[in-house]
């Protein structure tokens, strides 16, 4: 709730119009530009990363329409962040997760034998799960953090 004026709020607001017109204008400090543009050129800091749209590529699975493209790769935990794109009809194996895996569906189907997920429904599997083939009737775009030594199974 906002609070009366008193005498004491519009002499400060007085002097601080007093304060803002009788500044004077001053240049920026030699060099600025350049700092600037450099510190926006300059590589992440340690600890960040980045990695733009149009960088990386598509590697192949095995499985036929299923292809993936690594985001990271966690040495300290082992874990994969990756994309997977999976062609209309694409189908990739039953596979057993070694430790627990989790996937975002970020466009398009992914089909289980008794279920099926769209478009923003999460997923995961504990260790030792065990997923069975799944499939895509539209094709679909998968966000999955993994351990990539799943064993797969068929």
């Amino acid at each position: 709730m906002p609070r009366p004026i008193d005498g004491n709020d519009e002499i400060l607001e007085a002097g601080s119009w007093a304060l803002a017109f009788t500044a004077l204008p001053a240049a920026p400090p030699p060099g600025l530009k350049q700092r600037l543009m450099a510190r926006i050129a300059a590589p992440p800091r340690p600890g960040l990363g980045i990695l733009r749209a149009d960088e990386g590529s598509w590697e192949a699975t095995g499985s036929p329409g299923v292809r993936y493209r690594k985001l990271y790769f966690d040495e300290s935990t082992g874990f994969i962040t990756m994309l997977v794109k999976m062609d209309p009809g694409a189908v990739y194996p039953s596979h057993l997760h070694t430790r627990a895996e989790q996937c975002l569906i970020l466009e398009g189907d992914l089909r289980h034998p008794d279920n099926v997920f769209g478009t923003g429904d999460f997923i995961w599997g504990e260790a030792g799960s065990v997923d069975p083939a799944v499939s895509t009737v539209r094709g679909n775009l998968l966000l999955i953090v993994a351990d990539p030594a799943n064993e797969i199974l068929a």
